[in-house]
């Protein structure tokens, strides 16, 4: 990574202290076929590491595509860094870097996303869905008391470390590319990036606080517990909100959730529900309070230290995670048949947004 030189000179140098390495990534590394992701900028593998034997997924990044900076690169990498020690943080081991790529070496997890579950059009119970949700609280409360603001948590971006039982299952937030620093809890941030779907009202109008993420974690609650709304999600598109910078039809979240929907649940789950999609941010809790609602202390009652034991890359105690593979998920994208508006999958909840499109 030394002597890589970012074209804009006028930004300080960041520093990958502690997962820098200098040497080639093919004398380590073995990169099999099976491609786990892609973007424009981006593709994850599976790779084996040649010491261990271990399986590690591989997120490498082209710092030659258009509209790359290699120092925003670099900075979503190093603020991973920094909260990978918590169990819910998918864990980074090293770097490598070309001239041409900046590669992460990610714990894989085998289980896939709560994305595939959700497509799969598998609602999950109270007990399941209460467990992912509690493990992401986590993750989050740890965040931002590193002072780190995800700003893209959804079920793309949470990973389920084993195939098995969902309910005994350790999740994995992944993704920084959003991610941002603050100074001081509270700290306004005014750049509209995330996905549209997955957005706070706040965040659509260019005002919000790291409360945000607090949002998001209410919308895959919802998700996981009522199934992918592709009827609103149609009516969005209709109304012209992809399309669209005007998204106050969209901003409280009435095209999205609906009081008839939480009906069947609980009355703590849909308290905690609905404290997590309040239209204002100081009605939101924050992460630790919500972490210690009576919904998931009854419905998910280990906290997850005590029901995950890690031992190195090993998971003490776990099942295998319900979920659909990646071969099955492409056939059935190619089938059609989880697909109804004719757009790729990854892009049913809407495009990323950055503060240039705006």
């Amino acid at each position: 990574m030394k002597g890589d030189v970012d074209e804009d000179t006028t930004v300080q140098v960041i520093d990958l202290t502690g997962i820098e390495n200098t040497g080639y990534i093919a004398d380590h590394y073995v990169f099999s076929d099976n491609l786990l992701g892609r973007s424009t900028q981006t593709l994850v593998r599976l790779s084996t590491h040649k010491g261990t034997k271990r399986n590690r997924a591989i997120k490498q990044h082209n710092l030659k595509a258009e509209g790359v900076s290699v120092q925003k690169v670099k900075q979503q990498v190093v603020l991973l860094r920094d909260v990978r020690a918590h169990p819910n943080v998918i864990k980074l081991y090293e770097t490598f870097v070309d001239k041409t790529n900046l590669f992460e070496i990610l714990e894989y997890c085998s289980g896939g996303r709560i994305f595939d579950l959700i497509m799969a059009e598998e609602c999950c119970t109270e007990q399941e869905t209460a467990c992912v949700v509690q493990q992401v609280m986590k993750a989050t409360e740890y965040m931002h008391s590193r002072l780190i603001c995800h700003r893209d948590i959804k079920p793309e971006h949470v990973m389920i470390k084993e195939k098995g039982t969902l309910f005994t299952s350790q999740v994995k937030v992944i993704d920084f590319k959003t991610a941002v620093e603050f100074s001081t809890p509270g700290q306004i941030f005014t750049e509209r990036v995330g996905t549209p779907f997955y957005c706070s009202p706040q965040v659509h109008q260019g005002r919000y606080t790291e409360l945000c993420d607090v949002w998001a974690i209410g919308v895959l609650m919802h998700l996981m517990l009522v199934g992918y709304p592709l009827d609103q999600r149609s009516r969005l598109i209709n109304a012209g909100i992809k399309k669209s910078q005007d998204m106050s039809g969209h901003l409280k979240g009435r095209l999205l959730f609906s009081q008839m929907d939480w009906s069947g649940f609980s009355v703590t789950c849909s308290d905690l529900l609905g404290k997590l999609l309040a239209d204002r941010e100081t009605d939101r809790p924050a992460p630790r309070l919500a972490a210690s609602f009576d919904w998931l202390a009854q419905q998910a009652p280990q906290p997850v230290g005590s029901r995950t034991q890690i031992s190195g890359d090993e998971c003490v105690g776990l099942d295998h995670v319900r979920t659909t593979n990646f071969k099955h998920q492409l056939d059935r994208i190619q089938q059609k048949k989880v697909n109804p508006y004719n757009e790729p999958v990854e892009k049913l909840a809407g495009p990323k947004i950055s503060s240039s499109m705006f």
